[in-house]
């Protein structure tokens, strides 16, 4: 087989599961990543099944490092574990050749702390593993899409929703006026501070919608954009 079948056939199979199916998502409701999907670690295990073979046969995996770590602020506990993948060249199906090796690093609490105080999660090791296994496969394709941004999945999609229905019934500036105002000034060298002392805010996104629409205007005369 030549370079262009194999690079061919390789792309085939990182594209095979880069999209995941609906329920092996779900939504993140709180922290730096509300509105985005937590993909099922067992589903990237079973697609690196369905993909290569059964574990030990079609890819395998060797934890190479383990390393607690304390979070002095609440007396909560972390594990994070580094793992290398290896998948089957099964080019080679009478040889164990082996693809890899792809390197994941996963974490979690193993002591957590909640309303009650503090818990020992036993559960913790096996999720920061497959945390791991799953930061790895992204190196063979699997969830491609998803980390990629390309893959809109239906919890994003009413997050997005909610977000302009949100903006909709408010009467401060929106996003997209903000965003506006803040690159028109920085094109013209317009001092920000400036803006907010006219119009009696602390910040662009306190002005009302009227106030940034008329903002906007001003702006785009003084740097000679057409409205």
């Amino acid at each position: 087989m030549g370079k262009d079948e194999i690079i061919k056939q390789t792309n085939e199979w990182f594209m095979r599961n880069a999209e995941p199916p609906q329920d092996a998502l779900k939504p993140i409701e709180a922290g730096r990543l509300k509105g985005k999907s937590d993909i099922n670690p067992q589903w990237r295990i079973q697609a690196l099944t369905e993909q290569y073979g059964i574990c030990g046969v079609g890819w395998a995996y060797e934890i190479k490092e383990k390393e607690y770590v304390d979070v002095p602020a609440t007396g909560e506990k972390m594990v994070f574990i580094t793992v290398h993948l290896f998948i089957r060249d099964w080019n080679y199906p009478d040889e164990y050749k082996w693809i890899g090796n792809a390197i994941g690093i996963g974490g979690d609490f193993v002591i957590k702390k909640e309303t009650n105080g503090l818990r020992a999660n036993d559960e913790g090791l096996a999720m920061a593993l497959t945390d791991a296994i799953g930061k790895a496969a992204k190196v063979f394709g699997i969830a491609n899409n998803v980390y990629r941004g390309k893959f809109e999945t239906k919890y994003e999609k009413q997050s997005e929703r909610a977000k302009k229905k949100d903006e909709a019934n408010s009467d401060y500036a929106t996003e997209k006026q903000c965003s506006m105002i803040y690159g028109l000034a920085k094109k013209g060298n317009i001092n920000i501070d400036k803006i907010t002392t006219r119009y009696e805010v602390s910040k662009v996104e306190e002005m009302s919608k009227e106030q940034a629409s008329h903002c906007i205007g001003i702006l785009q005369k003084q740097v000679g954009q057409k409205q």
